[in-house]
């Protein structure tokens, strides 16, 4: 028992001893520690004298003090003063200025060519001129007048020209070659020129210059003179003839194809469309050649009208005949009246018709112009005798329409060539009446002569 007891109390002893080694390792390595810890008493145990020796208490190490982390109040965030909002002052940028476009110049050689200009003409009171002009590499012509002293320019169908001059009539103011008829005196002095016209631009012919001198001025011996007519022609059907005339002191011929019963007159372009395979050479000369002549034509009779600026002359009548043709019906030609109708004669409602009676004594050409609008005319033509009640009877009158689009330029259709109808005259104020057949286009109105 007591042996255990000493065996035990070694084990203890052993274990303090390790443990104090241990500690005074660590003590000896500080010579703090060395200075301030006593030396210890070891009383070793004797077998006698059982002693509990008790370890000496290790010298307690203050606690620690736990350290407490200071309490930071959280500064408050600082609100922000509102900055009021300015509107930015938008300055305009200046609206970019176009760059002129330069205006292209026509290359003069792309633009029409003036090959002749017309030239100046004279022409009694009431007569009728031609104004002729040439161009190359033009589409459409529009033919201009200006005043005498420059300082109005009108096309052919302005409103203001017609009504400066009501009574004259203009036809192919759209081609080169322009006719005037019934010509007032007051036309004396006016210019005009042909205006040629095509995708590139315009070119202007020269001006030509027109003389109206008055009737009672006229010189006779200024007019055409015919020295010789055509004479009657017999052919076979589908045959040719020749019908000559001779003149002095004209300008320009015109042939012209009056029916048997003298109530019906053509110029040559008419009869080509009346007779269909009839060929007509030279109707613009002196000579004129009948090719292909049909039956139909038999009885009908041709002559020609000389014309100068100071008037014109018809030549004889030279009958046609056909060889087993079929003649048109004749009459006896109305017992001519001494009464002169020639002249114009206006519309007495709204004077926009206009009736111009040529010719005579014994055949007068009548030429009726109507506009609907400013943008179509409506023309009719005929030819007849007055008799002694003065009265015009006719057939085959022809009727065309011209059409103007916004540039002046016209378009002429025919509408008939197979009108009837009949001109009474009224020497009570000087009157004409126009009874149309066709179409009553007159419908009763008077016409005075003017």
């Amino acid at each position: 028992m007591n042996k255990r007891y000493i065996a035990l109390a070694v084990c203890l002893l052993c274990v303090v001893l390790v443990l104090c080694a241990c500690g005074l390792r660590k003590s000896s390595d500080s010579p703090a520690s060395q200075a301030t810890n006593p030396p210890v008493t070891v009383v070793t145990p004797t077998p006698e004298n059982e002693t509990t020796i008790t370890a000496l208490p290790e010298e307690e190490s203050p606690a620690p003090v736990e350290t407490v982390a200071p309490v930071v109040t959280p500064e408050p965030t600082p609100v922000p003063t509102p900055v009021p909002t300015v509107e930015p002052i938008v300055t305009p940028e200046p609206a970019p200025v176009a760059t002129p476009v330069p205006t292209p110049v026509p290359n003069a050689a792309d633009l029409p060519i003036i090959r002749k200009s017309p030239t100046d003409e004279s022409v009694v009171e009431g007569g009728n001129a031609y104004f002729v002009a040439r161009y190359d590499n033009a589409l459409w012509a529009v033919w201009h007048f200006v005043s005498p002293d420059g300082t109005e320019d009108y096309a052919y169908d302005a409103a203001e020209l017609r009504a400066k001059f009501p009574n004259m009539e203009i036809r192919n103011g759209m081609y080169s070659t322009m006719e005037l008829r019934n010509m007032p005196l007051e036309l004396s002095g006016w210019k005009v020129y042909c205006q040629y016209r095509n995708r590139t631009g315009s070119t202007n012919t020269e001006k030509a210059t027109i003389t109206v001198t008055a009737q009672g001025d006229v010189d006779k011996s200024k007019l055409p003179v015919v020295t010789k007519s055509p004479t009657a022609e017999t052919v076979d059907a589908g045959g040719s003839a020749w019908f000559v005339a001779k003149y002095r002191n004209a300008t320009w011929a015109v042939w012209h194809f009056m029916s048997p019963d003298f109530q019906i007159n053509l110029t040559y372009k008419e009869a080509a469309e009346r007779f269909p395979g009839l060929q007509i050479v030279g109707g613009d000369q002196s000579n004129l050649q009948l090719k292909n002549i049909p039956a139909d034509l038999n009885g009908w009779s041709v002559y020609c009208e000389y014309t100068n600026n100071f008037g014109s002359v018809d030549t004889d009548p030279a009958t046609i005949t056909v060889k087993g043709g079929t003649p048109a019906p004749t009459a006896a030609p109305a017992p001519a009246s001494t009464t002169d109708y020639s002249g114009t004669y206006v519309e007495s409602i709204a004077q926009r018709g206009v009736i111009t009676i040529t010719g005579g004594p014994q055949i007068y050409r009548v030429h009726v112009r109507w506009p609907g609008s400013a943008s179509e005319v409506a023309e009719w033509d005929f030819s007849g005798s007055f008799d002694t009640d003065g009265i015009l009877r006719y057939t085959g009158g022809s009727k065309t329409i011209t059409t103007y689009d916004g540039n002046g330029n016209g378009v002429m259709t025919t509408s008939y060539t197979d009108g009837t109808g009949k001109l009474v005259y009224s020497a009570a104020g000087n009157t004409m009446y126009w009874t149309d057949d066709k179409e009553d286009v007159a419908n009763g109105a008077s016409f005075f002569k003017s």
